[in-house]
């Protein structure tokens, strides 16, 4: 199914960004991303019949139980909540937990939210943390109820973004703190490779954010940007080498592929390729880091009435 509106601003003007495929999984054919004329808002112009969604997650490569992102998750809380202290907070699209259960350590109340049954098993195996399966526009939480809500890469995963933005306008305290981290479709390296750009991870991904476009639909949903950055070096350092091997057609890294590795000799050739660019990518990566345009973009937000 196709999106007749711009699922921001309701325009029905769009054009045809790229046509790009799915590198990482292998799901489908091509698909389309589209640019609204009216906004800017770059999406992908395809919505997903809600059954299907779990066919792009396969969950014998999708399923992780490592998180690189920890300690920078842990810092960008503690810097945009630091007069707040501990509180309540909902991770939302949160994975394995390691986030959560480092804070619940802290002295945090946490909720997490993941739609992956394997997430919430190991969740409770392994940390005794219950871990909700419902969408967020499900969940029966009261309102005005959490101190913090964080999206950690999972808001550009999540079908209906309105009703996703209204519901959390209703979960979040008065003066409550909203993050955000997303793919940045205006850093430099998706600016070079386009429709070969990693964080695109289409049909995964339906929404791509740039700065102006996040600070507007949370504007237009009832929120003001606190702070931003764009500095995130392992999602900077992954779009560069995973974007050039897929422009070299050797992505062979990506989880799907891997599990054939032994069937398919690319990997080797991938694997070569790799160790021959790590230092040019290590020092690109490097140099993005040190401008505004880094792989990703981490958001904190207020309400507006706050």
């Amino acid at each position: 199914m196709k999106y007749l509106n711009c699922p921001i601003c309701g325009a029905d003007n769009h054009d045809v960004l790229y046509i790009a495929k799915d590198y990482n999984m292998k799901v489908g054919d091509k698909y389309e991303i589209s640019k609204c004329k009216e906004c800017n808002f770059i999406f992908l112009n395809f919505l997903p019949d809600a059954n299907k969604i779990k066919d792009f997650y396969p969950s014998n490569v999708y399923f992780d139980k490592t998180d690189l992102r920890l300690g920078n998750k842990l810092n960008i809380l503690k810097k945009f909540t630091s007069a707040r202290g501990k509180g309540r907070i909902l991770d939302v699209g949160c994975g394995y937990p390691l986030f959560l259960n480092s804070l619940k350590k802290e002295g945090w109340e946490v909720k997490g939210l993941d739609l992956s049954e394997n997430v919430a098993r190991f969740a409770l195996e392994d940390f005794g943390m219950k871990i909700d399966t419902e969408a967020i526009t499900d969940i029966s939480y009261p309102e005005n109820y959490f101190d913090v809500i964080t999206f950690w890469h999972s808001l550009e995963h999540i079908p209906d973004i309105k009703a996703v933005l209204s519901r959390i306008g209703g979960l979040l305290k008065k003066d409550g703190t909203l993050i955000v981290c997303v793919p940045n479709i205006d850093s430099i390296q998706a600016r070079i490779f386009k429709d070969k750009w990693y964080h695109l991870d289409v049909p995964r991904h339906l929404y791509h954010f740039s700065k102006y476009s996040l600070e507007y639909m949370f504007n237009r949903s009832g929120f003001l940007v606190k702070d931003i950055n764009y500095h995130l070096f392992v999602d900077t350092y992954f779009g560069w080498m995973m974007s050039i091997l897929n422009l070299l057609n050797f992505n062979i890294v990506n989880r799907a592929a891997f599990t054939e590795k032994l069937k398919d000799k690319k990997w080797l050739i991938s694997f070569i390729i790799k160790s021959i660019i790590v230092a040019p990518v290590m020092i690109l990566s490097c140099l993005e880091e040190l401008s505004p345009g880094g792989a990703s973009i981490t958001a904190s937000f207020a309400k507006k009435n706050a």
